[in-house]
């Protein structure tokens, strides 16, 4: 009899790649010496499903990358946002739910599987449910945590038939509210951060908000910042503060400013938020920022009291690459859905001071880089 391991390495690979998906997983996660070469073929993504023949061969992949995507189904039309993200669940409730809900058991599996692996050092995780599981507990998961370098978290949100986002709903505030007791203050070695969410992380007030869950003792080591779908608020500017010598780069290039909130909510405008980083005189060497060419259209239609003053700063992108508009955004506080504010975006754009602060800030990012280079 032959084996597939005593044949030559080019003929076995051959053969090896004329099997199915799912019989490369296995073979992926059983022999290391097909690991690397198989990789392209089986994935780019470890997705997770409810179906458990499907779930039996990802868990054994989990184990050796760490790249994750989570597909449960939870965003189906005839789901309502409080069904599976309404309660606020305590550690009993939560393995409960383990034991009644085959999903719930899977991402409880998935995290167990993946904590062993002493190997991963990059943790991309696409469409994470913000659920809490008992794996977040126990140290295997806190010790995987603390060996990352880079990671990535695109959080699972949703909008149902209601209108009604999962940023209403007090269990999914309650887990992006406790991200750092999570996962931010293990992650001791990380240099690389990207966060990307359905709601909008960033003010702490009445409206279905989240707050930046990151603070100035996180993240000792962290290089580079990317953040998408954020409000700027006080939390950044004291993150950067505490990490003006490490942090390299900053990426707010999709988020935005919420002013228009009430009196006792601390909000920034994006020159207050320019001029506070300024202050701070951080290294950064990079800060993109400014988003989409059309942000401040909704919908891409034009107010028809406005249509005049958005046309001439639509000219002036056209002609002066230099100039950026910064994104201004309000939320409606019953259903959670963010709207372009393009009235105050006409306003900011007429008044200067966004720009003139962005420039100056700007002006500190390339003497900074310019310094580098010369050493």
């Amino acid at each position: 009899m032959v084996f597939l391991l005593d044949i030559p390495r080019e003929l076995s690979l051959q053969i090896v790649r004329l099997l199915d998906l799912g019989d490369k997983v296995n073979l992926s996660a059983i022999f290391k010496r097909y690991r690397a070469q198989l990789f392209p073929d089986i994935f780019n993504t470890i997705r997770f499903t409810p179906n458990e023949t499907s779930a039996t061969s990802a868990l054994i992949a989990v184990q050796a990358y760490g790249q994750l995507k989570f597909d449960f189904g939870l965003d189906s039309v005839r789901d309502e946002v409080s069904v599976n993200f309404g309660d606020v669940e305590d550690a009993n409730v939560i393995g409960a739910k383990e034991l009644q809900h085959k999903w719930r058991a899977l991402m409880k599996e998935t995290w167990e599987a993946l904590a062993i692996n002493t190997s991963v050092r990059e943790l991309i995780l696409d469409e994470l449910p913000p659920k809490w599981t008992s794996a977040y507990y126990t140290d295997p998961f806190r010790q995987l945590l603390g060996q990352l370098e880079s990671a990535t978290f695109n959080f699972f949100g949703f909008e149902d038939y209601d209108g009604c986002r999962t940023s209403t709903a007090l269990g999914c505030n309650n887990f992006l509210r406790n991200l750092d007791a999570l996962f931010f203050r293990y992650m001791t070695g990380l240099k690389h951060l990207n966060i990307r969410a359905f709601d909008l992380l960033g003010l702490d007030n009445d409206l279905p908000d989240i707050p930046l869950a990151l603070k100035p003792e996180d993240l000792p080591l962290l290089q580079s910042l990317k953040l998408e779908d954020y409000v700027i608020s006080p939390e950044l500017v004291s993150f950067i503060r505490g990490h003006t010598q490490i942090l390299a780069s900053l990426n707010i290039n999709e988020c935005s400013s919420m002013i228009d909130t009430p009196s006792y909510v601390e909000s920034l405008s994006w020159a207050e938020f320019f001029d506070q980083v300024y202050e701070a005189k951080p290294r950064l060497t990079e800060l993109v920022a400014g988003g989409s060419k059309a942000s401040f259209l909704q919908e891409n239609q034009l107010d028809e009291w406005l249509g005049d003053d958005i046309e001439n700063m639509l000219q002036r992108m056209k002609t002066d690459p230099t100039f950026i508009l910064f994104r201004y955004i309000f939320v409606d506080g019953d259903c959670g859905t963010p709207f372009v504010y393009e009235g105050l975006n006409v306003e900011r754009y007429y008044d200067g001071s966004d720009q003139r602060a962005y420039d100056r800030l700007m002006g500190l990012v390339e003497e900074n880089r310019a310094c580098l280079g010369r050493v």
